[in-house]
Parts: C-alpha cells; structure tokens; sequence
C-alpha cells in the first residue's frame, strides 16, 4: 500500500538540496507536523500542507508547503517543493514516517530525548506523543 500522509501527524522531513547545502545531495533533516492536507486536484499530485518545520536555527516554524508528489513508496513520499514566487529555485522533499530509527539517524538531538525511558508499551503512537510533548511550547 502506497505511504498517504495524514493530518496532525509527525513525519520524517529530507528537503533536498539543505539550505546550506554546498552541492545538490546534502539534506536538511528534522521532524515535521503535518497539520492540514489540501489537495488542489491539478491532476498533477499537487497539494498544500500545513506543516510545522522543527530544524530551523531560529526554531519550529509554521507554514504553508505547496508541493507535487512525484513518487509514494510504501513508507515515504517524494515530492517537489512548488515555489511559486521563485520557481527557479529547485527543491524536492521526502516524507516518511517518523520512527526512533529515522530520529537517531537523522536527528539524533530528538532521538536522545524521544527514545529516553522507551518501553514500546504505550502502542504505536507513542513516538507521536512524545514528539509532540517535546515541541508542545513551541507548537500551539
């Protein structure tokens, strides 16, 4: 079955190239929350997310993401960022789910407080509990 993103959910963002990337294949990685999801049925795989963005040096940041799906596998997405004010620049993201292996790899700061005291016990939702405790100031 094909990934499909859902609302209030967190997800593993890859933004390639990174903001300060020296070449094309250096991401920008952080955990996201997705919080809307609106198709603009183009017929292209175009949609707009309302996403809350956690890696920025200036903190969480919320905005609107238009993108177009190029791809689904069954535990991500790719999709190019649509700049519509500057359609010269070039970015595609992936999407994937947020697990405690994608955390230590790609946001080991997250990992170290996410995985703390981790029992598996509260059931699958529990990565997406303690994610959103983390950032609850931050994210209202």
């Amino acid at each position: 079955m094909a990934f499909t993103l859902l609302p209030n959910r967190w997800y593993g963002w890859q933004m390639l190239p990174g903001y300060v990337s020296e070449g094309d294949y250096d991401p920008f990685c952080c955990a996201c929350r997705v919080s809307s999801i609106s198709p603009k049925k183009t017929g292209n795989g175009d949609l707009e997310l309302e996403a809350w963005v956690t890696g920025y040096a200036e903190g969480v940041n919320k905005g609107t993401v238009p993108l177009r799906v190029l791809f689904r596998g069954d535990s991500y997405l790719v999709a190019q960022i649509l700049y519509p004010e500057a359609p010269q620049v070039k970015r595609c993201v992936v999407l994937s789910e947020l697990t405690l292996e994608w955390l230590e790899r790609f946001d080991p700061p997250l990992w170290r407080h996410v995985s703390e005291s981790w029992t598996g016990e509260d059931g699958p939702d529990e990565i997406q509990n303690r994610t959103q405790r983390f950032f609850s100031p931050s994210i209202s």
